[in-house]
């Protein structure tokens, strides 16, 4: 870029000196051409990205990876996505879930970031109404099932599934699915604005 501008500014240097030597000359057509240079340079320096990139804030790195650790590393995500709510959900990952939806929202857990920080509200607004759904519609499980809950109330496969508790299940499964895939959006955005 700054030796186009050089050999601009030399060409200019030099159409100096042949106006001085030559008055009435012809340099109209010249001084044009170099004029739509300058301008030509000057609109592709404003509209080129920046190739210098400005380093992340370092909280915000913290804050991410401590997310993607209790979310992704710990495995609670891939359990989450995997699993079917007519079946009974280990007591566990259900404490895993309530502990970022209840401290997840927190001053502390804020990126500077406006984007970043917007999916990470959306990605624990979704938490929320999951885990909402899973508290509304589930129990704990009788012995010896007592480490899980589920829709039934009573035990697993002791009784039929009622259609409602169906219908319940669906809807959990669906908010979960939304769930994963925010958290998903998430861990994209911030691997793409982070690194």
């Amino acid at each position: 870029m700054i030796i186009i501008e050089l050999l601009v500014l030399i060409a200019s240097s030099v159409l100096v000196g042949m106006w001085v030597a030559n008055p009435d000359g012809n340099y109209e057509a010249i001084i044009v051409g170099l004029g739509l240079v300058l301008v030509a340079l000057e609109v592709y320096r404003r509209n080129k990205s920046s190739d210098v990139k400005t380093p992340p804030n370092t909280r915000d790195v913290e804050l991410f990876e401590l997310y993607k650790d209790k979310m992704f590393t710990s495995g609670l995500i891939d359990m989450l996505e995997q699993h079917d709510f007519l079946a009974p959900l280990h007591i566990t990952t259900w404490n895993s879930l309530c502990q970022f939806v209840e401290k997840g929202n927190g001053v502390d857990f804020q990126f500077s970031d406006q984007v970043l920080n917007h999916s990470y509200l959306h990605a624990h607004d979704t938490a929320s109404e999951f885990a909402g759904l899973i508290s509304k519609y589930t129990v704990p499980m009788n012995p010896p099932m007592s480490d899980s809950i589920s829709i039934y109330g009573v035990g697993y496969k002791e009784k039929p599934i009622k259609p409602h508790e169906k219908k319940q299940a669906m809807e959990i499964n669906k908010a979960g699915r939304t769930f994963v895939e925010a958290q998903k959006d998430f861990v994209v955005l911030g691997n793409r604005t982070l690194y």
